[in-house]
């Protein structure tokens, strides 16, 4: 079973998303409907371990913003996964031990979310990545000043269930970027996107949208966006996949969604 939402919300939305399993994630996308932001929120949670809801956060200060979503999961029904969740008050980064069981587990997404303490802020870099049990967390402004709380939904999935791992990374991307990953069933570990001045001045800006896209079952690459308004400013990311055997996985519909129109410049190809 996959759960696959998408459509328009404002503030905090949620959308009854059932799962009778482990919701492991493989898309979200976020995008504001009119202009850019400041951010006080981004977020995608499935709330476990009653998993019957999917909620959405997306806003600046005023929370009275329209933005489309798009979020998938791969559910996965199986006991020998075990889920977690951490959350923690931070200033600008921090790294934290995780809980990770004894023998041979992968770390998964299941979602995660970022709020600035205070006020509404210009975002510098989004950080979620897992290093042998410990997880690296960033949310800030290029000052590093500001306080933020964070959580994130997790799943230890045992290794031999792990077909093999994706680890891709870029620099100077600019707006969003296409790249070709491994065939298989993705899903996603962590990720880091990071403004850089490349192109314009400044090392932090209001967001427009934000987000990491797979796109299976219909196509062996991934969607890297992370812009404000104009889509002119460059920044360096990285993007964990791990990957399972197609288990008889059911697909989800392919859904009429086109993003972007890129050119030639803006597609990496690995």
């Amino acid at each position: 079973m996959t759960p696959v939402v998408e459509g328009f919300g404002r503030n905090i939305t949620r959308r009854t998303y059932p799962v009778r399993g482990v919701p492991l994630m493989q898309t979200f996308y976020l995008r504001f409907s009119h202009e850019d932001r400041h951010i006080d929120a981004v977020g995608v949670e499935v709330e476990v371990p009653d998993t019957n809801t999917l909620t959405i956060e997306y806003f600046d200060e005023s929370r009275n913003d329209e933005y489309f979503y798009r979020v998938q999961h791969q559910d996965l029904i199986n006991r020998r996964i075990i889920l977690g969740q951490i959350e923690s008050v931070a200033k600008a980064k921090e790294t934290r031990e995780l809980d990770k069981p004894s023998g041979d587990y992968v770390f998964v997404l299941s979602g995660f979310v970022f709020y600035f303490r205070g006020s509404d802020q210009h975002v510098d870099q989004i950080k979620l990545l897992e290093s042998d049990g410990r997880l690296s967390v960033a949310f800030n402004d290029q000052d590093d000043k500001e306080t933020f709380l964070w959580r994130a939904q997790y799943a230890w999935v045992p290794q031999d269930l792990i077909l093999g791992d994706h680890r891709a990374t870029g620099t100077r991307a600019r707006g969003g970027v296409r790249r070709a990953i491994p065939p298989g069933v993705p899903f996603i570990q962590g990720f880091h996107l990071n403004f850089r001045p490349y192109f314009t001045p400044g090392s932090d800006h209001h967001l427009r949208e934000i987000g990491v896209l797979t796109r299976w079952p219909t196509e062996d690459f991934m969607e890297i966006y992370y812009s404000d308004r104009n889509g002119d400013d460059g920044f360096d990311w990285e993007v964990r996949l791990a990957y399972l055997a197609d288990q008889g996985f059911t697909a989800p519909e392919a859904a009429d969604l086109q993003l972007r129109e890129f050119t030639t410049a803006e597609i990496e190809v690995e």
